[in-house]
């Protein structure tokens, strides 16, 4: 009896100090605790892979990236959302659909500046027009990548903040 009644409070002391470890930090170095996925909409996705070429680090505000919102501009099409972004030479302007994993692009506008080389602007635009459906975290929690319809990866984006 003596020995069980050892054993409980020994159990109890371990569950105690157990509640008192601080609990684990997403990403923290140690931790298997992984962040949360990046989210589609309103998240700045800075482009890093396009045509299975990785897009070289941009200067200014030249860095290719998207920005998809998640509220309708007033007068738009119903199941249409903007999306805004660079093309790492121009501005983008334009429009998107999507469901829990399909992804299309509608043609959209952009600014008519020269465009120094390398310009990743025309790997980026084709991207765009080749997705029909996306996934996020498949290698990285904050990695979007852009599919054509034969689900071959047409772009690789990275959460970052917003610049």
């Amino acid at each position: 009896m003596k020995h069980a009644m050892k054993r409980n409070v020994i159990a109890v002391a371990a569950l105690a100090l157990a509640g008192c470890a601080a609990p684990a930090v997403p990403g923290a170095p140690g931790s298997d605790v992984l962040p949360p996925p990046a989210g589609l909409a309103e998240t700045y996705w800075k482009a890093v892979e396009l045509g299975g070429v990785p897009v070289a680090p941009a200067e200014g505000d030249r860095e290719p990236h998207l920005v998809l919102r998640a509220e309708p501009a007033p007068g738009m099409a119903e199941g249409l959302l903007p999306v805004q972004g660079g093309t790492g030479c121009n501005r983008l302007v334009g429009t998107y659909s999507a469901t829990e994993r399909q992804l299309r692009f509608a043609p959209g506008a952009t600014t008519r500046m020269a465009c120094p080389e390398p310009n990743p602007e025309p790997a980026f635009l084709k991207a765009l027009a080749d997705t029909r459906a996306y996934r996020i975290g498949a290698r990285h929690n904050d990695e979007l990548e852009l599919l054509d319809g034969t689900g071959r990866v047409v772009g690789r984006f990275r959460a970052t903040p917003q610049r």
